[in-house]
């Protein structure tokens, strides 16, 4: 039997507005959400509820408040005092865990048994969104007067060759300043110093998440901005393809405060990299509940790459005897489930680059697909609910958990708290499998009904 586990609720939750109109980052209080409010004009005891969630899969992180809607001292609602652009940090054991912008207020009423119920949602997305509402609209030109795509892009091209190095993490950050200069300028000239990108310098982090040894697979040619909408999460996903690399944004907290870091990097399922990811430790006596297990739905068996661009087309990749190591099958599993291809598209190839091997690049793009992804039949994979942990180091999306023996990837973790109870965290694992010390795969976790047993019992 799983033993009920209850901790007491240590949070609170803070909203703040930022001065958009200064050019250094300012903010006041609008209201905090404490169990206890202990007089102050701004704290209140009318949050019941909260949800909020990171993924390896982007940038949205969304949360939601869930608030009574009761009038304050001077009688006005949250519906009233609560704006879009408002900052919200929610806080727990001591830290801020997380930090999302306010994008919706709504009141909500309906009838029941018991009467009418009442309350106000208050919901947005975490910071990553911030980037995502700069879009650059270039039909041609950005503005009239303004320069065109084809001069922005030729002009990130000569900054990226100068700061850059081969180095595709300066790459990122290079892009990353330039986008912002753009997006922040308007057709007069001048550059705006104030508004979006106070937050933006404030709270993001642009260097602990990318490993300076990021490195280009090959030669790229800097063509970025296009006719149309151009947004930053794209230019950087357009060098960084999945299912080859992440990119992602992660809040890390502090007491008070704490930074938005952008994660781009390699995905961590070679050796090298699985061994170093942070393994945060599970209480079994928090476990809420937990469902694992096996499924066919992700199974790959045929893995490969491809480079627009290159001399080396898509078709010559796929049919031709002699590029053969650029395509790997997985002999064992196509007999059972047929053609499942998995492919990652590189793309800005420089066409003018001499002496060089394109064909080694998708050879090596395809041996990694078909190592990191031949095994998806046979990992465990799954879904574990927890009372939140109350020591600084608690599971993050992309680190990695052990758990019945292995180790788990954990690709989301979506965090909530009601009124009355604990707060929760629940885990979607992945890639569950025993591995050796050095992050060597070693094979599938047996006896599962068994350590399961043995979880519960505290004994794994």
């Amino acid at each position: 039997m799983i033993d009920y586990k209850q901790r007491r609720p240590d949070v609170s939750v803070r909203v703040v507005r930022t001065d958009y109109a200064s050019s250094t980052y300012s903010e006041s209080p609008v209201v905090n959400f404490v169990s206890h409010p202990e007089g102050s004009g701004t704290e209140s005891d009318a949050l019941v509820g909260y949800s909020y969630e990171e993924d390896v899969a982007g940038k949205e992180s969304p949360f939601s408040l869930t608030l009574v809607s009761k009038p304050d001292r001077s009688g006005k609602t949250f519906m009233d005092l609560i704006q879009p652009m408002d900052l919200v940090f929610i806080h727990e054991f001591g830290i801020d865990r997380y930090c999302g912008v306010v994008h919706d207020i709504r009141y909500s009423a309906r009838m029941t048994d018991s009467g009418p119920q009442r309350s106000i949602v208050v919901s947005g997305s975490g910071l990553g969104d911030l980037l995502a509402s700069f879009q650059l609209v270039m039909n041609y030109y950005l503005w009239v007067g303004g320069p065109t795509s084809q001069t922005a892009a030729k002009q990130l091209a000569i900054e990226i060759q100068a700061t850059s190095g081969g180095s595709l993490s300066e790459i990122l950050r290079t892009i990353y300043k330039n986008f912002l200069k753009l997006a922040t300028a308007i057709p007069d000239g001048a550059e705006i110093s104030h508004g979006v990108q106070t937050v933006i310098s404030k709270y993001f982090d642009m260097e602990k998440g990318i490993p300076d040894s990021l490195s280009t697979r090959y030669p790229l040619a800097m063509r970025f901005y296009q006719e149309g909408v151009n947004s930053i999460w794209d230019i950087w996903r357009s060098i960084l393809p999945q299912p080859i690399y992440e990119l992602f944004g992660r809040w890390e907290g502090a007491v008070v405060g704490g930074s938005y870091r952008i994660i781009a990097r390699q995905c961590p399922f070679s050796p090298a990299d699985w061994k170093i990811l942070d393994k945060p430790k599970i209480d079994p006596l928090a476990l809420i509940s937990y469902s694992v297990g096996n499924d066919d739905a992700e199974v790959k068996t045929f893995f490969y790459a491809t480079m627009p661009g290159s001399e080396l087309s898509d078709k010559e990749v796929l049919a031709m005897d002699q590029y053969k190591a650029a395509r790997k099958a997985n002999q064992e599993k196509w007999p059972k489930y047929g053609y499942r291809p998995m492919n990652a598209t590189f793309r800005h190839f420089n066409r003018s680059t001499k002496e060089f091997s394109t064909q080694k690049v998708l050879e090596e793009a395809a041996a990694l697909l078909a190592d990191w992804y031949g095994e998806n039949d046979r990992f465990l994979s799954g879904s574990l609910s927890m009372i939140s942990p109350d020591q600084p180091n608690y599971p993050r999306a992309g680190e990695k958990i052990g758990f019945l023996g292995g180790e788990f990837y954990l690709e989301r973790v979506a965090h909530s708290w009601a009124y009355g109870g604990s707060p929760t965290m629940e885990l979607s694992l992945t890639r569950g499998f025993l591995y050796s010390e050095s992050g060597q795969k070693k094979g599938p976790i047996p006896s599962i009904g068994r350590r399961l047993l043995e979880f519960e019992r505290g004994d794994v």
